[in-house]
């Protein structure tokens, strides 16, 4: 195990099937010999695909990386599943020749059409959500699901990559997603199930971008682990962040802001003084993050200072 003394770094881990994300985490923890490591967008054991990780105090900028993602799924119809998907109690809703008969190409597509956009989603009953007190799926498995509530999601777009028959004859659609936060990729394959009439669940799920963290620039977990200079995979979070970031004008500009003072607007370029009221921005210093700082009242005030930050 290597032991870094200071480490202010994003990682871009494409994580596997089959393990939690927490678990990625331990795992990068062991390879850098740190403690302090978070990640953003929780992915479930069952899907793969980009996790944005942050080590050190870079892990404080979490809330800043941008919510939007995108997946590829794997909908199978003529099936249906406590839990949405394959891993929980799966039976058949359908034979195969009535899937054959219900889902063909013009009838899937007018369905993917017609759930773009802002809408209500029903929340499943097996999810991370939490009702009084408890997840849903802690009250699933108490046998006390909850249902009929809803969540106002943006499903930017929806398009239909391939449409297969599976080794069992029932039809399998890849479907490409791009959405907002919080949006249930399980609750697309039950409601495309449902507007066909044969019921489906989610096979795969895979993420292929969570802000501007990309799948084709992920590293495995594998190689990482057999890297004799695993580093060389850390990248500087700033470029990771969905924020105006700006280089301030001078040392002492940086010095007020790592004391926790604001600065005044008088004192700023012109066009940091055009930020509207409550906006936040990244400050930088000769190209090193100094501070995450919002406009309010006319002055530029830290909300979390990076004294550390390499």
């Amino acid at each position: 195990m290597r032991r870094l003394l200071r480490v202010f770094a994003v990682l871009n881990v494409h994580k596997p099937v089959g393990i939690t994300s927490h678990d990625v985490v331990s795992a990068v923890r062991r390879v850098f010999g740190l403690k302090r490591v978070g990640h953003a967008g929780t992915l479930d054991p069952m899907a793969d695909g980009v996790l944005p990780v942050f080590l050190g105090p870079a892990a404080r900028l979490i809330e800043y990386v941008d919510s939007d993602k995108a997946y590829r799924l794997r909908v199978v119809f003529g099936l249906e599943s406590d839990t949405l998907d394959c891993e929980g109690e799966v039976h058949a809703s359908a034979s195969a020749q009535q899937a054959q008969a219900a889902v063909s190409e013009a009838p899937l597509q007018a369905a993917l059409l017609a759930m773009t956009g802002v809408i209500e989603q029903r929340i499943p009953a097996y999810s991370a959500k939490r009702v009084d007190g408890k997840k849903l799926y802690q009250w699933a498995r108490e046998g006390r699901p909850i249902d009929d509530r809803v969540k106002t999601v943006d499903l930017k777009s929806l398009s239909l990559h391939a449409l297969t028959l599976g080794d069992d004859g029932r039809p399998q659609a890849v479907i490409d997603v791009t959405c907002g936060s919080g949006a249930f990729m399980r609750a697309i394959a039950r409601d495309l199930g449902e507007s066909l009439g044969c019921g489906a669940v989610l096979a795969a799920l895979t993420r292929t971008r969570h802000g501007r963290f990309l799948l084709p620039d992920s590293v495995t977990l594998a190689a990482l682990r057999e890297s004799a200079s695993p580093c060389d995979f850390l990248r500087d979070p700033l470029p990771y962040l969905a924020l105006p970031q700006w280089e301030l004008p001078d040392a002492l500009a940086a010095t007020r802001l790592l004391q926790g003072m604001p600065l005044d607007a008088d004192a700023l370029p012109a066009p940091l003084r055009a930020l509207k009221d409550k906006d936040l921005c990244a400050l930088t210093f000769e190209h090193r993050l100094i501070a995450v700082a919002r406009w309010r009242d006319r002055k530029l005030r830290p909300e979390k200072a990076f004294a550390g930050s390499p």
